[in-house]
């Protein structure tokens, strides 16, 4: 049998940012952001965009929109953007250490509708599976190339980007 293969695409409607991204895994039934999304009402989606768009020009509150979990003890990547009763949930990383070790993507992965206070830790823990995962980690090294440039296309140009090498 083979496995389901797992993608990452950047969330559409907003500007991404270049230290702050936002998008989200697909290929899996569990993996619902995308379904989440297409369920909001005209103003519910304008509000989520809103609220990413928000979080990806650098702001870090108010947390009546979205926020992190850093203090919890299941997930701390974990970070949750609020429309109403849905919520999306994803986890923070940074995926370019060695290249761009600033760049912070929030990466949705899951979509509910809450009424109690608390977040399911079912939630978190699904998060948390996903922020560990091979196949997120694969799908995201697809959308982010970390390697830095080899020897030989540094040594083979001058910084002026002319070849040194004699035709």
């Amino acid at each position: 049998m083979s496995q389901v293969q797992i993608k990452f695409r950047l969330l559409t409607g907003v500007r991404q940012a270049a230290k702050r991204m936002v998008g989200l895994l697909e290929g899996q039934e569990e993996l619902d952001t995308t379904s989440g999304i297409g369920s909001l009402a005209g103003n519910q989606r304008r509000d989520l965009l809103s609220r990413a768009q928000h979080w990806l020009d650098g702001a870090n509150s108010p947390k009546r929109w979205f926020h992190n979990f850093p203090d919890d003890p299941v997930c701390p990547a974990c970070f949750v953007f609020r429309v109403g009763d849905h919520r999306f949930y994803g986890y923070l990383c940074h995926p370019l250490p060695k290249t761009n070790p600033a760049l912070q993507v929030c990466v949705l992965c899951s979509h509910a509708i809450k009424h109690e206070w608390e977040t399911d830790p079912a939630e978190k823990t699904l998060v948390k599976r996903w922020s560990l995962s091979n196949q997120a980690r694969a799908a995201l090294a697809e959308e982010f190339d970390d390697k830095p440039q080899d020897d030989k296309s540094k040594e083979s140009k001058n910084r002026k980007g002319i070849s040194r090498w004699k035709m």
